[in-house]
């Protein structure tokens, strides 16, 4: 397990001397109960008090807290992931299926090995990799985040010879994020997925893998019911415990 955040009390001479050193100024920011460290040279720390009054250190990042919203949220925009632009992103709420573990210890995960979700609708799987998402774009990685529907959507519309758009330039970038987020993994209509829909996915995935770049998959499917859909190729790929941390989510819908 990783170790969780050093609480600020051990940590604020450290913080405030290099401040000073910097002639860095410390501001409030009216989000999530955060504070800003400007420690000079483009070097950012952020506070953050938890529910019970606790101070953390959680991380440090070249851009301001209202950049990184605004990226991100941008990000979920570009995504169709409209209804997530309100969520507490520095707020993390303990889920049972990541144990003692907090957000900074997953998302510092995904420098290296990356998740995938799976368990019944509505049980926290996409909030989860959001906001592991907004943690690695404070981290200033860059994070490609998409729907699976929407994603072939878009890849399908690059086949019209009336865009300029080319698969490529759609692929390319997924390819090359330092993490991408993929939400929604289904096929409920079918026992198979088509030739086109097979092909895009492991293109991503086998490239992904062979670079070791991180990715997060969410999907209310087993994995056993992805091998069915997407073949035992891709799959093997997904369950490569090196490459991937499978983590089951049950319970009921918190959305109900």
């Amino acid at each position: 397990m990783m170790s969780s955040p050093a609480k600020f009390g051990d940590l604020a001479d450290k913080i405030k001397t290099l401040a000073e050193k910097h002639g860095a100024k410390i501001t409030g920011l009216p989000v999530n109960r955060c504070q800003e460290i400007d420690l000079g040279n483009g070097r950012r720390g952020m506070l953050w008090t938890d529910e019970n009054g606790i101070e953390y250190f959680t991380f440090e990042s070249k851009k301001s807290q209202d950049t990184i919203i605004f990226e991100f949220q941008n990000a979920l925009d570009n995504a169709g992931m409209q209804r997530f632009k309100n969520l507490e992103y520095s707020k993390f709420t303990k889920l049972k299926e990541v144990g003692d573990r907090d957000i900074k210890d997953l998302g510092d995960q995904t420098k290296t090995k990356g998740f995938l979700l799976w368990g019944n609708v509505g049980t926290g799987k996409t909030t989860l990799a959001i906001q592991i998402a907004f943690r690695a774009i404070a981290d200033s990685r860059s994070v490609a985040l998409y729907r699976w529907q929407d994603l072939l959507s878009k890849a399908r519309a690059t086949m019209n010879t009336d865009t300029k758009d080319t698969l490529i330039d759609l692929v390319d970038p997924i390819k090359k994020a330092d993490l991408f987020v993929l939400d929604e993994l289904a096929n409920k209509k079918r026992s198979n997925a088509t030739d086109f829909e097979t092909e895009l996915f492991f293109d991503i995935v086998a490239t992904r893998h062979g670079a070791t770049s991180p990715m997060i998959l969410t999907s209310n499917m087993s994995p056993k019911e992805i091998e069915q859909v997407y073949g035992s190729a891709l799959v093997s790929r997904l369950l490569d415990r090196d490459y991937m941390e499978i983590i089951q989510f049950q319970g009921k819908d918190r959305r109900l």
